[in-house]
């Protein structure tokens, strides 16, 4: 038995010696996408991708501007000399640049806050009950805040009584949210990134109305970075896990 010994052997050392020259690496797909938008919408829904395509890995850095990707090296985006990513999802008001933009969905906002304010002294029982209560600002500190989201649905809802200026202002939107969970306020939040919180009744939508922003999350890759299948295979699966998020 020697002879086929010896060639089962052979065999088995020349794949060592392979996977030493390439590193034995998987493929890695790299995100570049706000800390927000990855803990509140894309992590709980990652499970699903990796349970499709076991063999690849997933890392994600924090999102900013995409470098020119019309270049043919590097096969990435490069986010500066030290992180590249092979896609970037951002929000952004109009529709970004990129050799592959996918619209993934809209921005609805609604104001949410503790059940406690709703029942507390003085109670949150309509719109312009909002004056007794403090403004969650989530989206970092603006010069202007008659500009802000927090204006635009105060004028969406006819209330003329409560000033938008006035608050507390919070860098993101996540801290927005648990400032609200911790009955500080009231925010202005998208149903999408509260889900956690309003699935468990920490936070409830206290107002109905909600407010379509000038804004949505895109999707943005390059040719290059395109031609791997472990892009292809995410990009195929955030379109249809974003389908019924997007008007038919």
């Amino acid at each position: 038995v020697l002879p086929t010994l010896q060639q089962g052997f052979d065999l088995l050392s020349q794949a060592i010696d392979e996977l030493r020259n390439s590193g034995g690496a998987r493929p890695r797909l790299t995100i570049g996408a706000s800390p927000t938008f990855v803990s509140r919408w894309l992590m709980p829904r990652l499970q699903r991708f990796l349970e499709q395509h076991r063999g690849i890995d997933v890392s994600f850095v924090a999102g900013r501007q995409l470098a020119n990707s019309g270049s043919e090296q590097p096969s990435r985006l490069a986010l500066d000399a030290s992180e590249v990513v092979d896609l970037e999802i951002r929000l952004c008001h109009q529709i970004p640049e990129g050799d592959a933009v996918d619209l993934l969905f809209a921005v609805e906002v609604v104001p949410m806050c503790s059940l406690h304010l709703i029942n507390g002294s003085p109670p949150l029982k309509c719109p312009e009950d909002l004056r007794f209560h403090t403004l969650l600002h989530g989206d970092g500190r603006r010069i202007d805040r008659n500009q802000s989201a927090c204006a635009n649905w105060l004028q969406c809802a006819g209330i003329k009584n409560v000033d938008p200026r006035r608050g507390l202002d919070l860098e993101h939107s996540t801290l927005a949210i648990e400032a609200a969970t911790d009955g500080l306020g009231v925010t202005l939040a998208m149903p999408l990134l509260a889900k956690a919180e309003l699935d468990a009744g920490s936070v409830v939508v206290a107002f109905n109305i909600p407010l379509q922003l000038n804004s949505a999350y895109y999707a943005i890759f390059n040719h290059i970075a395109l031609k791997r299948p472990e892009v292809e295979a995410f990009r195929a699966w955030l379109i249809t896990e974003t389908e019924s998020f997007r008007p038919s």
